[in-house]
């Protein structure tokens, strides 16, 4: 990600991996300036005032066989915390910036779990004082500690489909003789939106497709029969905004039904009728069911 940090500087938008030699210490960028950059963080400074930016990445496994103290997850990420904060001698106002995921957060269908060595979440008592906490991982906007301003802004798009109806926005504040203040997020507009359609026909997913061709969708088609090959052709033909179809079919639910209450050699014997045309004869069928019992003993 860092690769792109030299361009993105240049707009006033900073990549910080571990290799911060790629960025722009010491050059103006509008009213700011990169005063610093350090492995675990970055301090910009304005004419009046300056900013500590703390950073702890994504804990990924890697980072875990670290020889660092602590044995459980919630030491190991108390241990880096302390670390990307420490380089503040001075006192300054002081951001945190890390990805992580946080006891009680909301996910969506879209997050990768975090789960390393049994744990998977930080306590909020865990961060330290920070003027504001910018956690990423989570895709649903949420405050964990609204006091301590402690805020997942989430994804600027919608990533998943049951985030539908979660509107996007990004987290602005302002920073005030260094304290955090003005809290607000802003709405995002752009990008491309989701959709979720369910239909009892492929005519009526025709027309409701029509009413949301501006967004992908994911498709739920409850059909008594399976599609033909040339519906579902030109269903994507006409509709190449589909990115998801889920076809749900009554004969086949029913089907599913009648084989749960059918008992071994009716199974057994439906199976093979299947695929051979007749019926086993009761020597095969004698064989199968002392298998199955064999198989059970």
């Amino acid at each position: 990600l860092t690769a792109a940090a030299p361009i993105a500087g240049k707009c006033g938008i900073y990549f910080a991996g571990t290799e911060t030699s790629a960025l722009p210490v010491g050059k103006k960028t509008g009213r700011l300036t990169l005063a610093a950059g350090g492995e675990d963080h970055l301090v910009f400074s304005s004419d009046k005032e300056a900013v500590y930016v703390a950073l702890l990445p994504y804990p990924t496994e890697a980072r875990f066989r670290e020889k660092i103290p602590g044995d459980t997850y919630a030491e190991k990420i108390t241990y880096w915390m302390n670390k990307c904060t420490a380089a503040n001698t001075d006192g300054l106002p002081q951001i945190l910036v890390s990805h992580l995921f946080t006891a009680g957060g909301i996910t969506t269908e879209g997050e990768r779990e975090i789960s390393l060595g049994g744990a998977k979440a930080v306590d909020k008592k865990s961060f330290p004082d920070s003027a504001y906490t910018a956690l990423g991982h989570l895709h649903k906007r949420q405050v964990v500690d609204l006091a301590r301003n402690i805020i997942y802004s989430g994804s600027i798009l919608q990533y998943s489909f049951d985030e539908v109806n979660v509107e996007k926005s990004v987290t602005i504040f302002d920073l005030e003789g260094g304290k955090c203040r003005s809290v607000r997020a802003v709405p995002l507009n752009a990008g491309r939106r989701l959709a979720r359609i369910s239909a009892a026909s492929v005519g009526e997913a025709d027309a409701l497709l029509k009413e949301v061709s501006d967004r992908l969708v994911e498709l739920t088609l409850r059909l008594t029969s399976p599609m033909s090959r040339e519906e579902n052709t030109a269903l994507f033909a006409s509709h190449p905004n589909i990115v998801s179809l889920r076809l749900d079919i009554a004969s086949e639910r029913r089907a599913v039904r009648e084989r749960r209450s059918l008992g071994d050699a009716e199974l057994f014997a439906k199976c093979y009728e299947s695929k051979y045309g007749k019926e086993p004869d009761k020597e095969l069928m004698e064989l199968y069911l002392s298998l199955l019992e064999e198989g059970e003993a």
